[in-house]
This record gives structure tokens, C-alpha cells and sequence, in this order.
């Protein structure tokens, strides 16, 4: 095993620890990152070359690989662990307007430090968005790891290039369902043709369009690998991850959570609507102990 060691850079203030609670408690994910001894563990596939790489406090990272690590490998997995967990967000603007939040402050100070962790990578996020839809946790799960185990490497999900080369076909026989297999074959042939850089820094309306000619992808998957994928929020009431637990952290929180109130008082944090809604959907499982 080849190891290598680099650093990854931080904007302050941030909270590894609390990144580490959030993935816990994050189920897309449960199983596919190792978290022990304080550290976070990943692997990822960079031109079909598995790295894991070990994170600890103050971002510094063991990178190990069955093959060598050679400097722009390094460079691509210490920018996916930066992307992965937000690292360069400054978020003193979204804290800034939290404080003048008086329901949600307390929350905001709780979680000061919770930078938003993303799925590994935009692509990973629009093929979760393509099969977890109208079918049970476990099943979609299921599916996920399905195609891991089919079509990646160590664990690690694969890269859009090598679905893009499978066939439709054969992502049916492995998924077991042929809509959804259909969906995950256009995001593949998608991905594979875009610039990633481009869907993180192009006008949100363009990359918002760009994600809606995917076959099979409506509102929620566009606003799903924005802002699970991209760290990026659509306005409401489409920029807020409507569910059950997002609901119920709002209730506790506002004591008052309709839909209209809250699509109101999420406007009011303009572009920080994402991290908004990632501390109030977090708060019930994050810094609790």
C-alpha cells in the first residue's frame, strides 16, 4: 500500500468534529465512510484509481492507494476532501444574519464551526437522486451499493466515465429497476461530458437548466444535486430539503413551521438558504451529547 501525506486548507471557523456527527446521522451514506478514532475515512476513484483518505483534526490527511500517488492524484483527492466538507465556505455572513434570527440563533451557535458536508461527489449525489425516489430507505440503499459493488473499486463509487461506457441494459440487471437504471444511464452520459468546475461556479440558472435536460430529472433532483451535490440552494420553496425530520427541527425550533412561514423566514437568509437549512435540519442530531 502507497501513502502519502498532504494538508487540506480551512476557512474558520470549523468543526471536524461536527462533521463527523453529521455523517453519522446522514443515511445516504451510512456504511460508505468509516468514522473512528476521530478521523473520517473515504475513498475515492480518481481515473479508476482507488485513495482512501484518512482526515483528521486540522485537516490533515493520510492518502493511501494500492497503486503509487503521484502529485496531480494528490492535488484531485485533497480537492474532493475541500469539496466534500465545504472547507473553504466562509460562513461569518450566514452567522452574522443568524444572530438576528432570535428562534434560531441558539442553534446557529450550537453548530458554529458545521461547514456542509456534501456526497462525495456531484455525480454520486444525482444518481442517489436518480434511484431514491417513491421507494423505501433500504431499497435505494440496496441499489446504490449494488452498482459499487458492480461498477467501482474499494468501496468507492464509480466515476461517471465508467457508467457512461456500461449499458443501459446491464445497469437495469443490476439495479432491478429499468426507470431508474434509465435515469442513472443520463446522468452517467451527462457527467461524463461536463466540466465539473462549471456546475460548481456557473449562474445557478444555467446549471439548474443544464441538470433539468437529464432524462428523468425533475424539481426534486435538480434541487437535490445542487445543494447535496453542489452546495448550492435554489430560492424557495424548492432551495429547502422538505422532509419529515427538516419539519419536525423546524417545529422545535420556531415553535410555528408551515410550509408559507417557513419558505418566509428561510428568504430572509438569501444566499445562505442551504446552510440555513442544514443547521436547522442537523440540530436535532448534531452537538447534542
Amino acid at each position: 500500500m502507497h501513502t502519502r501525506q498532504t494538508f487540506v486548507p480551512v476557512t474558520e471557523p470549523f468543526d471536524l468534529s461536527l462533521s463527523r456527527q453529521f455523517l453519522e446521522g446522514f443515511s445516504p451514506m451510512m456504511g460508505e465512510v468509516a468514522l473512528r478514532d476521530g478521523a473520517i475515512e473515504k475513498t475515492w476513484l480518481h481515473r479508476g484509481q482507488p485513495v482512501t483518505a484518512t482526515i483528521r483534526d486540522g485537516l490533515a490527511c493520510t492518502l493511501s492507494s494500492p497503486a503509487p500517488i503521484d502529485d496531480e492524484t494528490e492535488r484531485a483527492i485533497g480537492e474532493r476532501v475541500a469539496f466534500f466538507l465545504s472547507t473553504g465556505d466562509d460562513v461569518e455572513a450566514f452567522h452574522a444574519i443568524a444572530e438576528r434570527d432570535e428562534a434560531f440563533a441558539p442553534v446557529a451557535r450550537r453548530l458554529r464551526g458545521l461547514h456542509h458536508p456534501k456526497f462525495p461527489t456531484p455525480f454520486e449525489a444525482a444518481c442517489w437522486a436518480a434511484i431514491n425516489q417513491r421507494i423505501a430507505l433500504a431499497q435505494a440503499r440496496k441499489m446504490k451499493a449494488a452498482i459499487v459493488e458492480r461498477f467501482g473499486k474499494a468501496g468507492a463509487f464509480p466515476e461517471a466515465k465508467t457508467l457512461a461506457e456500461a449499458t443501459e441494459a446491464e445497469l437495469g440487471r443490476t439495479i432491478g429497476n429499468q426507470r431508474k437504471a434509465r435515469a442513472v444511464f443520463a446522468a452517467s452520459q451527462a457527467f461524463a461530458r461536463v466540466a465539473e468546475k462549471w456546475l460548481q461556479t456557473a449562474p445557478i440558472a444555467e446549471a439548474e437548466a443544464w441538470l433539468r435536460s437529464i432524462w428523468g430529472f425533475g424539481d426534486f433532483s435538480v434541487a437535490f444535486v445542487l445543494y447535496r451535490g453542489l452546495g448550492r440552494s435554489l430560492p424557495p420553496p424548492l432551495g429547502l430539503p422538505w422532509s419529515e425530520k427538516f419539519a419536525l427541527a423546524a417545529k422545535k425550533t420556531y415553535g410555528r413551521a408551515t410550509r408559507a412561514d417557513l419558505e418566509k423566514r428561510a428568504a430572509a437568509y438569501g444566499p445562505w438558504i442551504g446552510y440555513w437549512s442544514l443547521y436547522l435540519w442537523g440540530s436535532g442530531f448534531v452537538n447534542t451529547r
